[in-house]
């Protein structure tokens, strides 16, 4: 999604995880009507990796882009 940057501006609410990297990649309606908004590109990239075998604890990675996908995979992997 290339406006994962932009749709953070929009949310009146965001998860931890998003506030700390300033974009969302989902976002859902309050029950006030304004945007709620999480990031979940990295929560996705290690899930999809350890339900395949992989164990990342301790491992070393090599972070190739600083985008919004690339920076929440980071934190997913430093968690």
């Amino acid at each position: 999604m290339p406006h994962k940057f932009a749709a953070f501006a929009h949310c009146a609410t965001t998860s931890e995880r998003a506030k700390m990297l300033r974009v969302v990649s989902v976002i859902r309606r309050n029950p006030d009507a304004t945007w709620h908004g999480d990031m979940l590109d990295g929560v996705a990239f290690v899930k999809a990796q350890t339900d395949h075998g992989a164990q990342p604890e301790g491992a070393r990675a090599l972070l190739v882009g600083a985008g919004g996908a690339g920076s929440a995979i980071a934190i997913s992997l430093l968690e």
